[in-house]
């Protein structure tokens, strides 16, 4: 199994060692002869409320430039309206958890399994119409920076271009450095007719008001991002921008990063480093040298809370 690496695995490896180990490691399966190994798959499906509401909106963004992209006419109520339907019938699902008796299918289309259902964790009676609120809300927020921006003309526009691609396969954005497959999940890339390339990242969150670890990590986010296109398609660092846009705000924060020789050196020193920790963990554990328990717990309770692991520490956790 190749290496991978991205930012977010970055993130859990510093943030927890064992969720790490469950989510990238350990080789689980649903039809596995190990009871252990067939609930860590079961539970990889899981995601916790915020992730959900996050893939919604970024479903219904992705969805709606694609539509502009083939010029067609959008009917911004009945389009939001859709997916509202979407939204309740995944709830639905889960609440009911229905998704016990397909779990194959958690994932695809609304086969829905989230971690609050799972664990009977009391949620607000207004938790459903508060993710539809929400989302719409963020929605409305991207339609009037899109309109301001003119993204659809750019899209329209563009010989070539990215909306929410695959993250896997050969084709899928990214580049190789140290020989580990370095994974770029941009929300939307538009490489424009002169040659120049922007990438945009939508944060559902509001923008911070001051330099804090989540902005370096956000900025670090797109940063790799942007070595993509200049080691995948030899584009020159100063023709590629970046964009952070913060939709929580109203209107929204946008952000604009561009990339030099010494910002690029200090980013793939960055890459480098991390990667020797996670070859060395990934070498260790292929070779049957490590267990689940030489990894360390959580540096930081909070960080449980939305784990879908955090079952099965729990149960070591017991006296």
């Amino acid at each position: 199994m190749a290496t991978t690496w991205s930012v977010s695995r970055d993130q859990i490896l510093h943030s927890c060692e064992r969720r790490y180990y469950f989510q990238y490691l350990v080789r689980a399966r649903i039809n596995s002869p190990d009871r252990l190994l067939r609930e860590v798959a079961f539970l990889k499906k899981l995601k916790n409320l915020y992730m959900w509401k996050g893939s919604v909106f970024h479903a219904i963004i992705a969805d709606y430039l694609e539509k502009v992209h083939q010029r067609q006419t959008i009917q911004i109520d009945r389009f939001i309206n859709d997916y509202k339907k979407n939204i309740e019938m995944q709830w639905s699902y889960s609440l009911k958890k229905k998704y016990q008796g397909n779990i194959r299918e958690i994932g695809r289309g609304n086969v829905l399994a989230l971690l609050e259902h799972e664990y009977e964790e009391e949620l607000p009676e207004t938790t459903l119409q508060d993710v539809i609120r929400d989302v719409k809300k963020w929605f409305l927020h991207f339609y009037k920076w899109g309109d301001k921006y003119a993204i659809s003309e750019k899209l329209q526009r563009a010989p070539r271009y990215w909306i929410e691609p695959q993250p896997y396969g050969p084709n899928a954005p990214g580049f190789d450095f140290d020989n580990v497959q370095i994974l770029v999940k941009v929300d939307l890339a538009i490489q424009n007719s002169e040659g120049s390339f922007d990438i945009y990242d939508w944060k559902s969150s509001l923008a911070p008001t001051q330099p804090t670890w989540n902005i370096e990590q956000a900025e670090l986010q797109v940063s790799v991002y942007q070595l993509w296109p200049y080691l995948r398609f030899s584009i020159p660092l100063n023709a590629i921008r970046a964009h952070l846009v913060y939709l929580g705000d109203n209107p929204p924060k946008h952000k604009i990063f561009e990339m030099d020789g010494n910002k690029k050196e200090y980013i793939l020193n960055l890459i480098g480093r991390s990667i020797a920790r996670v070859k060395h963990f990934a070498d260790l554990h292929a070779e049957e040298q490590v267990s689940l328990k030489d990894f360390d717990f959580a540096s930081y309770p909070s960080a449980c809370r939305l784990c879908v692991f955090k079952r099965l520490c729990q149960r070591e956790l017991i006296i």
